[in-house]
């Protein structure tokens, strides 16, 4: 049996596309992030409010009452109902939780002089500034780029 590890350095610009909608972040690679959508087993990436700058619907970010609260919310369009789901996890303190994920059309991470894209991912969207120092505003998980498939420029 063959582990493959991510190895190498932790930043990289990161450019989510959801629907006509693009939103860039500076992501931090997280070795420690092994966050996987149960259903599908895709990997899950964590997003900041901060780096969406209104780019999506807020009814993504503040709903009470649940999963079926945020599917009846009047306000959030149908596309983006049919691609938002609720991902288990356990929080740094160890408590269990739920956080509203999506999923994107596509996310490409340049990182390193490469050009990586992760089509099979989900992005968790969280109200919290995920760096202290503001150094990054999405987390992105390993898998990404190990699994992701490198995109080749045109010559």
């Amino acid at each position: 049996m063959t582990v493959r590890k991510w190895q190498g350095t932790t930043e990289a610009q990161v450019t989510i596309h959801f629907f006509d909608r693009t939103i860039r972040s500076t992501g931090m690679i997280d070795s420690g992030n092994k966050l996987y959508e149960p259903l599908t087993r895709l990997p899950v990436m964590f997003l900041s409010r901060e780096a969406c700058d209104d780019a999506l619907p807020s009814g993504l970010f503040h709903h009470e009452g649940g999963f079926q609260s945020l599917l009846d919310d009047e306000s959030l369009p149908g596309e983006w109902k049919s691609r938002v789901t609720m991902i288990p996890y356990s929080s740094v303190d160890g408590s269990r939780q739920w956080i509203t994920a999506i999923r994107p059309d596509r996310v490409i991470i340049n990182h390193e002089g490469k050009k990586i894209e992760s089509p099979r991912v989900f992005v968790a969207l969280t109200d919290h500034q995920l760096s202290g120092a503001g150094d990054f505003d999405s987390i992105l998980h390993p898998d990404m780029l190990i699994h992701g498939k490198m995109i080749i420029p045109a010559s």
